[in-house]
């Protein structure tokens, strides 16, 4: 079902893309390389969350409230080793509004 319910979301994001990048002129394939980076940033903190979940034998619990923080240090540290954009620009925002 998982399977299924993925293969329809790829022909459902081309249908969509493909039709709205018509109207507003954004091809799909610059959409996908505008989403690629955060994907591929998704995908290693998702990986490495689950790994380190299986490697852990602690309660449920604990071992949740250790992979949230690490699942967020490695998506973070990644996007500012890359320095992507949104996160660049998240970051100037938040470092601004404490300062001020």
């Amino acid at each position: 079902m998982i399977i299924g319910m993925i293969f329809s979301s790829f022909i459902a994001y081309f249908l969509n893309s493909y039709w709205s990048g018509k109207m507003v002129n954004y091809p799909v394939k610059e959409q996908v390389l505008d989403i690629a980076p955060s994907f591929i940033i998704a995908m290693i903190m998702g990986i490495s969350v689950y790994v380190l979940g299986n490697s852990l034998s602690l309660q449920p619990i604990i071992t949740l409230c250790i992979e949230i923080p690490v699942g967020a240090l490695i998506a973070l540290g990644i996007a500012r080793l890359i320095k992507l954009d949104a996160y660049m620009e998240i970051r100037d925002i938040v470092l601004e509004k404490l300062t001020a």
